[in-house]
C-alpha cells in the first residue's frame, strides 16, 4: 500500500506541475488573443508562491511582459494605434497595448511589478537570454521615464518622484549590469545614449519635483544625485544652495553658487543669488565688482544697473564722496532707460537728492547765520527741483501701473506722495501740496 500511496503522490505532483506549464502557455495563448484579464488571470497562478513553476525564468518573463503591456503607453503611427511587439520565450509576440490598458485601474503598479518580474527572470535563470530580456527592460526603462515626464507636466510631483525612482531602480538590475553599454546586444547600442540620459535627467525633474513639494531634504538629495551625474542645470545648484542657507551653513551656500557659477557662468539666476549674497553681507567691494562682470556680458540688464546704482547710493551716503554720488545718479539713470516703467528706479533716483536735500535742510534749521542759511537753501532748492520731476515721474508711473493695487506699490506710493508733499511745501508750491493733500488722506 505505501508504494501505491508514493506512486499516486508522484503523479499527482506531475500533473500539478503539468498544469502549471499549461498556465503559462494558456497566458500566451490569451495575450495573442487580446484577452488580458484571463492571461494574467494565468500568470499570476504560474508565479504563485508555491507553485511549481513559481521559479520558472520563463513564468516570470511572461508574467514581467504582461503587466508591462498594461502599464505601458499605446504607440501610435498616423494617427493610429499600432501593437507592441517583444520577443518572449522564444517567439516574437504582439501585444494589444490599448486592450491591456483596459486593465491599469486593477493593477495602478504595473510597471513596477513587470521590474519585480524581470528581476525573477534574473533570480531564476541558469544564464540570462539578454535577446530577450534587454529589449523588455529597455522599454520599461523609457516607458517609466515617459510617466515620470506626463505626472511632472501634471504638476503631480509626487507621482512623478515615483515614476523617475523607477526608472533609477530598473538603469540599476543585475547591478546595472543587464543595460550596461558594454553589454547590449547589437540592435539596442544605438539606444545607450538616451539610457543614460534617461537615467541621469530622472535625477533632475526629482529634484525639481521635490523641490515644488516643498521637500527641502529630498531636494537636496536628488540635486546632489543630479550634480552628481552632471544632469544638473543651473537651477538645481540654485536649490541646493538654498537649503544650505536656510539652515544657517553659509560656506556651503557660497561654495555651491561659486561652483554653479563656474560651469554656468551665464545663468542670471546664479548671478544674482550670488550678488543678493554680497550685497546682504554687506560687501560692497565684492558686489560692485561681481556687478562690473556681470554687466559686460549683459549690458542691457535694467536690474543689474539698478543694483550697482543702489551700492555706489549706499557708499556715497557713508563717505559723502561726490564721484560715489555721480557714479549712483549714472547708474540709476541707466537703469531707467532700460526700463522707464520701472516706478522704483524713478523713485530711488528722486530719493536720492530729496535725502540730500533734507540733510541740507536739517543743517540750515540748526545754522544761526543768516547769510550762510540762505546759501545753504539756494544750494537745497537747486537739489529739491531735482527730486522734484523724479518723484512726479514715479507718481504717475505707479498709478498706471497694473500692480498699483499691489502692497508693495503701495507703499511705494505712499513714499512718493510724502516726498512730494515735503518738496512742494519747501519750494512754495501750495497750490500743489493743496493738490496731493486728498490723496495723502486716503492712504490712511
Amino acid at each position: 500500500m505505501k508504494k501505491i500511496v508514493l506512486v499516486m503522490v508522484v503523479a499527482f505532483i506531475g500533473l500539478a506541475a503539468n498544469a502549471q506549464k499549461i498556465n503559462i502557455q494558456s497566458a500566451l495563448d490569451e495575450i495573442k488573443d487580446g484577452n488580458f484579464a484571463k492571461a494574467k488571470q494565468y500568470i499570476d497562478k504560474a508565479t504563485k508562491d508555491g507553485s511549481s513553476t513559481a521559479t520558472s525564468a520563463k513564468a516570470w518573463l511572461v508574467k514581467g511582459a504582461i503587466y508591462q503591456a498594461i502599464g505601458r503607453n499605446v504607440d501610435m503611427k498616423d494617427g493610429k494605434p499600432i501593437p507592441y511587439v517583444a520577443e518572449v520565450n522564444g517567439r516574437g509576440r504582439s501585444f494589444d497595448i490599448a486592450k491591456a490598458n483596459t486593465l491599469r485601474v486593477e493593477t495602478p503598479n504595473a510597471l513596477e511589478e513587470a521590474l519585480g518580474a524581470y528581476k525573477n527572470v534574473i533570480k531564476y535563470s541558469k544564464k540570462v537570454d539578454k535577446f530577450e530580456l534587454q529589449p523588455l527592460v529597455l522599454d520599461l526603462l523609457f516607458q517609466s521615464f515617459n510617466v515620470g515626464v506626463k505626472q511632472y507636466s501634471a504638476k503631480k510631483h509626487a507621482e512623478a518622484i515615483k515614476a523617475f525612482n523607477l526608472v533609477k531602480e530598473i538603469r540599476g538590475i543585475n547591478n546595472g549590469k543587464l543595460l550596461d553599454s558594454k553589454n547590449l546586444i547589437d540592435r539596442l547600442v544605438p539606444a545607450k545614449k538616451n539610457i543614460n540620459e534617461i537615467t541621469k535627467n530622472s535625477s533632475l525633474y526629482s529634484a525639481y519635483s521635490a523641490y515644488n513639494l516643498g521637500d527641502d531634504k529630498a531636494t537636496l538629495a536628488f540635486a546632489e544625485e543630479s550634480i552628481a551625474n552632471k544632469s544638473a542645470d543651473d537651477q538645481i545648484y540654485v536649490m541646493a544652495a538654498e537649503f544650505y542657507k536656510k539652515n544657517g551653513d553659509n560656506d556651503k551656500y557660497l561654495s555651491m553658487i561659486n561652483t554653479g557659477m563656474k560651469l554656468f557662468p551665464d545663468s542670471k539666476t546664479l548671478r544674482n543669488e550670488q550678488l543678493n549674497y554680497f550685497i546682504k553681507s554687506g560687501n560692497q567691494e565684492e558686489a560692485l565688482a561681481k556687478l562690473k562682470e556681470a554687466l559686460v556680458k549683459d549690458p542691457g540688464n535694467a536690474e543689474l544697473q539698478f543694483n550697482t546704482a543702489v551700492i555706489y547710493d549706499e557708499m556715497a551716503k557713508k563717505t559723502n564722496d561726490a564721484s560715489l554720488a555721480s557714479n549712483a545718479e549714472n547708474a540709476y539713470k541707466a537703469a531707467i532707460k532700460l526700463d522707464p516703467k520701472n516706478p522704483d528706479y524713478i523713485f530711488n533716483l528722486g530719493g536720492m537728492f530729496f535725502n540730500k536735500a533734507k540733510d541740507l535742510t536739517d543743517k540750515m534749521n540748526k545754522e544761526k547765520d543768516d547769510n550762510k542759511y540762505q546759501v545753504m537753501k539756494k544750494e537745497r532748492d537747486g537739489i529739491m527741483a531735482k527730486s522734484l520731476p523724479l518723484m512726479e515721474q514715479a507718481k504717475t508711473v505707479l498709478e498706471g501701473s497694473n500692480n498699483f493695487k499691489s502692497e508693495a506699490y503701495q507703499n511705494t506710493y505712499k513714499q512718493t506722495l510724502q516726498a512730494l508733499n515735503t518738496a512742494y511745501i519747501l519750494l512754495g508750491k501750495n497750490d500743489k501740496v493743496a493738490e496731493i493733500a486728498p490723496l495723502l488722506k486716503g492712504l490712511k
